[in-house]
C-alpha cells in the first residue's frame, strides 16, 4: 500500500448518539459546541429584546371625544406604538414595527393627529393644515410626554384644548 493510501487506524473513543437525534457525525465535543452555540446565537435575535406594557387611554379636545385620532407614543431607544381612537375617544396602543400590544417601557414624546382620510381613489392620505384640527403643541411639536411604566397603563388620557 502507498503512503498516500495509507487507512488510519481504528478509534478506540466511542461516539455516541444523543437519544438517537442526531447523527454520529456532529457527536464529536467540538460539534456539540458548535450546533449549541449556532442554535443560542440564532434565536437570540427572535422575538423582541425590549420590555412592553400595555397602555390605553382616552383623547378628547374640548371635553369632546377626539374620534379617529391617532394617537402616537415616540420612544427614543426602540420602537414606537399606536393606537386609533373610536368614537369615544378611547384607544389602545401596539407597536409599529410588528402590531405587538403595548408600548415601550420608558418615557415617550405623545403625539395626537387626526387626518381627513384623503381621496379613497388617489391613495394619498390628506393631513390638514397644521394647527386646524390639532395644534401643533399636540403633535408635530408635541410637548406631552408619558412615562410607561412596567405595569402599564389604562389611564393614559389627554385633554387637549384647541385654544
Amino acid at each position: 500500500m502507498s503512503p498516500m493510501h495509507r487507512q488510519e487506524p481504528a478509534r478506540k473513543t466511542q461516539q455516541r448518539r444523543i437519544l438517537g437525534l442526531v447523527p454520529t457525525s456532529i457527536t464529536r465535543p467540538w460539534s456539540v459546541v458548535a450546533v449549541m452555540l449556532s442554535m443560542i446565537v440564532g434565536t437570540s435575535g427572535c422575538g423582541s429584546s425590549y420590555q412592553l406594557a400595555d397602555v390605553s387611554g382616552r383623547v378628547t379636545m374640548d371635553g369632546e371625544p377626539l374620534a379617529d385620532a391617532t394617537v402616537s407614543f415616540v420612544h427614543s431607544d426602540g420602537p414606537s406604538s399606536f393606537g386609533k381612537a373610536d368614537a369615544d375617544g378611547r384607544y389602545t396602543l401596539q407597536t409599529v414595527a410588528d402590531g405587538e400590544h403595548g408600548a415601550l417601557v420608558g418615557t415617550h414624546v405623545v403625539r395626537v393627529n387626526v387626518s381627513d382620510g384623503g381621496d379613497a381613489e388617489s391613495d394619498e392620505l390628506t393631513t390638514p393644515v397644521e394647527g386646524t384640527l390639532i395644534p401643533a403643541r399636540y403633535n408635530t411639536g408635541s410637548t406631552l410626554t408619558f412615562e410607561v411604566t412596567s405595569a402599564g397603563s389604562s389611564e393614559a388620557n389627554f385633554e387637549l384644548t384647541s385654544e
